[in-house]
């Protein structure tokens, strides 16, 4: 029994200075490695610590660009130059009048109403005054037509009646009988010249339609 004992005894001791080793020996290492790391820093230089602020991203401002002011001598130059290539003149005096668009001759007030005439169903036509659509009597019934005449137009249309039947154009009534109408009209300088045409019927007029279209 004793010797078990003593067995038992040694064994302990022994399993007590193998734990106390090991847990000495980490010890050991982890002063010797902190050790040598203050051995390290001491030796080598303070880093330096760089602190970068973040700051805010701006959108460029728009610049705004002043014209430059030229010089008297430096605008005067150009102006010479195209002025000599381009010897362009704006008034209209100097404009030639073969560069103009030629007028178009209006149609005669006699000829646009022996147009209306070729109807044989039309009877009459009555001018109230310039600038006013032109009445047709056809077949009894009166239809407005889009065709006016200005004053200039009634004015040398009773001049050139005047001319052709010898009958003197005077302020107040005036009637002739040219080709195969009868015009009936009022001269008149302030209210504008009046005038009616009426056909001279030789026969019956053939049967028609009722309404037609002027131009």
């Amino acid at each position: 029994m004793s010797q078990n004992t003593d067995i038992r005894t040694l064994f302990l001791e022994e399993f007590i200075k193998r734990i106390v080793v090991k847990s000495l020996i980490p010890k050991k290492i982890e002063k010797e490695l902190l050790l040598e790391r203050l051995d390290e820093s001491a030796e080598m230089p303070p880093k330096l610590e760089i602190e970068i602020k973040k700051e805010p991203v701006l959108a460029p401002k728009e610049t705004i660009k002043q014209p430059q002011s030229k010089k008297p001598a430096e605008t005067e130059a150009p102006k010479q130059k195209l002025s000599a290539i381009f010897p362009i003149q704006l008034s209209n005096q100097n404009i030639s009048p073969q560069n103009q668009l030629p007028k178009v001759p209006r149609v005669p007030v006699i000829e646009r109403i022996n147009r209306i005439f070729a109807d044989p169903a039309v009877q009459s036509i009555n001018c109230q005054g310039h600038n006013i659509n032109i009445l047709v009597s056809r077949l009894g019934a009166v239809q407005t037509t889009p065709i006016s005449f200005t004053k200039e137009e009634i004015d040398d249309f009773m001049k050139n009646l005047s001319e052709k039947t010898r009958i003197p154009l005077l302020p107040g009534l005036f009637k002739v009988i040219f080709q195969n109408l009868i015009i009936t009209a009022v001269i008149s300088e302030f209210v504008g010249t009046k005038f009616i045409a009426e056909r001279i019927i030789s026969q019956q007029l053939p049967q028609s339609p009722a309404m037609a279209k002027f131009r």
